[in-house]
């Protein structure tokens, strides 16, 4: 389909996404670390290596192998896109309203950058502990 250019006349670029990305971000992150990093940060009192290996949130962008699709994955997670929320793994649904906004409004920048092209390529069906940066 056609792009939409983002609001505000002209096209932002990808560093402009990311940057966006990473504010929306930090106004969100108090929230991930309330409700995720339990299981999905290094150290947390439930993480393991399975929880890390589909999301670690220790530091950002997060890791993982949804790394690819992290805006919908967490989305359809926590029940912003409609369907029935299956996180957090202990209490389902209990990302609600104010928070639950901070984390839509990360996703949709995730989205945003992620429409214009400006995340890595990643090989989604990684499934193993290869280092993937290749700078």
């Amino acid at each position: 389909g056609t792009a939409v250019a983002p609001p505000g006349g002209g096209g932002a670029s990808t560093a402009d996404l990311l940057a966006a990305e990473t504010a929306a971000y930090d106004q969100a992150k108090p929230v991930f670390d309330k409700y995720c990093a339990g299981c999905h940060a290094q150290g947390g009192p439930k993480a393991t290596d399975k929880t890390l290996a589909h999301l670690d949130i220790t530091s950002y962008p997060f890791g993982g192998h949804h790394v690819a699709t992290m805006g919908p994955t967490i989305k359809h997670v926590l029940g912003i896109d409609g369907s029935k929320p299956i996180m957090p793994k202990n209490a389902p649904g209990s990302v609600q309203g104010d928070e639950l906004a901070l984390v839509a409004s990360w996703a949709a920048a995730w989205q945003a950058a992620d429409d214009a092209g400006a995340h890595p390529e990643v090989d989604a069906d990684h499934d193993h502990d290869e280092d993937v940066d290749e700078h």
